[in-house]
Formats: structure tokens, C-alpha cells, sequence
């Protein structure tokens, strides 16, 4: 008998903490700019106290699900939340 089946359900557990966390850090990432009216990379990451690489991740879904817009590019880019008239 494989041990699979529970891998399979340590996996699904992991897949949720993982989830819940990056709900959490979308969260901190908007009431972070409905104080401020825009974000760098470095900002996020001194908020959530992650690495450049997972502020960039995070900040990249936001924008492809049409939450934030990304304005300038590379060093000068900034991120702030979509107006509904966008």
C-alpha cells in the first residue's frame, strides 16, 4: 500500500494556508493604498516583509485581475488601485 493518499491530503492543506495568506497579503496591498495613492515594489515588500520577487508576483496578479494599474516602467513603476471608470 502507497502512501500517496496522504500526500494528497497534506498538499490540499498546504494549497489552503498558501491561499488564505496570499488573500491576507492582497488585503494589507489595498488598505495599504487607500491610505497612500500608490505603491512601489519596495513598499510592498516592507509591508508584507516579503522578498522583491513575491511583492512583484503578487503585485503582477493584482493587475491582471484588474484590481490595481501599473503605471511607469521598470524602477519608476508604481501600482494604484483601478478607478471603476477605468
Amino acid at each position: 500500500m502507497s502512501d500517496k493518499g496522504a500526500d494528497k491530503g497534506a498538499d490540499k492543506g498546504a494549497d489552503k494556508g498558501a491561499d488564505s495568506k496570499s488573500t491576507n497579503q492582497r488585503t494589507a496591498i489595498l488598505a495599504f493604498l487607500a491610505e497612500h495613492d500608490e505603491a512601489k515594489t519596495m513598499d510592498v515588500c516592507r509591508l508584507l516583509l516579503v522578498k522583491e520577487t513575491r511583492a512583484k508576483n503578487l503585485l503582477r496578479e493584482m493587475v491582471k485581475n484588474e484590481v490595481l494599474v501599473a503605471e511607469g516602467d521598470r524602477r519608476g513603476r508604481t501600482y494604484r488601485r483601478r478607478d471603476f471608470g477605468e
